[in-house]
């Protein structure tokens, strides 16, 4: 996953790209992440060796 910090820091520091359009890329990474941590614990529940984080 790219790091939120790295696309702050490259947006704030290039200005080209528009501040909204750099935050909704970052919540579609978001998303996306968290959409990979889902199923993935899907997957471990459904063998049963769910680990505590």
């Amino acid at each position: 996953m790219i790091s939120i910090r790295n696309v702050l820091e490259s947006t704030i520091a290039s200005r080209s790209i528009p501040i909204h359009q750099s935050l909704n890329f970052l919540k579609n990474q978001i998303k996306q992440h968290f959409k990979c941590v889902q199923q993935q614990q899907k997957i471990e529940f459904k063998t049963g060796s769910i680990q505590k984080y």
